[in-house]
């Protein structure tokens, strides 16, 4: 919780702002939609997810065609997994793009190549467009299966816990993911990728707070399921996100002191 108050002395009138994340819980309407990834892995989302109290729904690509955007709209938070690179194509991107500036829309994603995946898509189309909207400089994939953990930015809303003690990964082609440089992005680095790779130092998660067309972005580098390497991890992960989703600030309270 994050509170802010202004200093008051007596006979004096103030104005007393108060702002702070929402506990992650009635306000989400989310969407689960994975591609590829195992029953096993599966369960991981749905935990972390319920660790985090939120309600959702499930989209199975292995399953399902992609969702219309009228099938999308209804949804306020999406969270899209993939265990490598996505299947879906430019109309599909497009979808999620156009559903994004909606207004009040958030998407996590997260895979070793979703950003490759969306930079390389032609200019002026689907990937490309769904890319741009991250405010997240591809620098580069394969950052290293040398790379044992995640470094977290102190004070960041979401990669804070991990400051002091790096997030534990996986070491192997699930957390040999995308790397990109926060010098040349809008969108803030959250996670950093640790000594061992060429992706060492460069960031590993992003979030993006457009608030000139009211949505919200978080993309992870490695896949969330199996890139990290203990629940626990995953948990405290899914509940920032989504608290980090939450539509702040919220003033709370006004007061005058005589």
């Amino acid at each position: 919780m994050r509170i802010r108050s202004s200093h008051f002395v007596a006979g004096v009138s103030v104005m007393i702002a108060m702002w702070a994340f929402a506990a992650p819980a009635a306000a989400q309407n989310v969407l689960l939609m994975m591609e590829d990834i195992a029953a096993a892995d599966q369960q991981t989302y749905r935990d972390a997810i319920t660790a985090a109290s939120v309600a959702w729904t499930e989209w199975d690509l292995d399953t399902l065609a992609f969702p219309t955007a009228g099938e999308l709209s209804p949804y306020t938070v999406l969270i899209w997994a993939d265990e490598s690179t996505l299947s879906p194509d430019d109309a599909d991107c497009q979808v999620v793009a156009d559903w994004l500036v909606l207004g009040g829309k958030r998407l996590f994603a997260t895979s070793v190549d979703f950003l490759w995946d969306l930079e390389n898509g032609s200019v002026g189309a689907g990937e490309n467009n769904l890319y741009l909207l991250f405010e997240t400089t591809f620098q580069g994939d394969y950052a290293g299966t040398g790379i044992a953990s995640l470094n977290g930015i102190a004070t960041d809303p979401i990669g804070d816990p991990w400051s002091a003690t790096p997030l534990t990964i996986a070491g192997t082609t699930d957390s040999n993911g995308d790397y990109a440089d926060s010098s040349t992005s809008i969108a803030v680095e959250g996670l950093v990728y640790g000594a061992g790779g060429t992706g060492s130092t460069f960031a590993a998660l992003t979030h993006h707070d457009d608030v000139g067309q009211d949505y919200r972005t978080v993309w992870l580098g490695i896949n969330f399921h199996n890139g990290i390497s203990n629940q626990a991890d995953r948990d405290l992960l899914m509940t920032n996100i989504m608290s980090f989703f939450q539509p702040i600030p919220v003033e709370l309270m006004s007061l005058s002191v005589e």
